[in-house]
């Protein structure tokens, strides 16, 4: 009676044992989990800050570049010009552009501190700039551009054209019954009253 016993007991004590290395074993195996994944947390951490500073970066010279040739654009058209400056910040868990005219080391906001005339220009150059970065068709199609600049301005606004169209290897199309803009160009095509297409080179 007294070995049953002594053999039961042997038999709980053996189980317990090995009950004991395999939670011993388990907790091992969970410590290395935990390991990696703190390792892979701190990896994907410090991955994180590198894309914000790539991306940062990027910004930064995406937005000097707009800034530098809309702040060109306006300064071969207007002489105490307007420069542009480029914010990007983050609201609402998205990069927004905020877009000013600088003037005198001034912020404003375009929409309310000039005239139309400067915001043609300031939008033209802005879609020039954007073309320039994503390098899709060396075209663009313009309808009346400037409308809205004074008469006496409008023909440095031609020249600016023309000087872009070479220097970027654009080619603009335009419709304008401005003079001053048509003088610019390197060939006129006139609609006459007629219906008939005259051509000047």
């Amino acid at each position: 009676m007294q070995s049953e016993r002594l053999s039961v007991l042997a038999d709980k004590i053996r189980r317990a044992a090995g009950q004991k290395e395999l939670l011993e074993q388990q907790l091992e195996e969970a410590e290395a989990g935990r390991k990696q994944a703190e390792q892979r947390y701190q990896d994907a951490g410090m991955a994180k800050e590198l894309v914000l500073q790539v991306a940062e970066r990027t910004q930064i010279n995406i937005g000097n570049r707009i800034s530098d040739l809309v702040s060109l654009a306006l300064a071969s058209v207007f002489e105490d010009a307007y420069g542009l400056r480029v914010d990007f910040v983050q609201r609402r868990g998205t990069t927004e552009a905020d877009i000013w005219f600088t003037r005198h080391g001034h912020l404003a906001d375009p929409m309310t501190a000039s005239g139309g005339g400067a915001i043609d220009i300031a939008a033209f150059a802005l879609r020039l700039a954007v073309w320039s970065l994503a390098k899709s068709r060396p075209l663009f199609i313009l309808d009346e551009p400037f409308r809205n600049l004074s008469l006496d301005l409008q023909a440095k606004a031609g020249i600016m054209l023309r000087e872009l169209s070479r220097q970027l290897g654009l080619q603009i199309v335009m419709v304008s019954h401005n003079p001053e803009i048509i003088s610019g160009a390197d060939r006129v095509f006139r609609l006459l009253p007629s219906g008939r297409l005259e051509v000047q080179d």
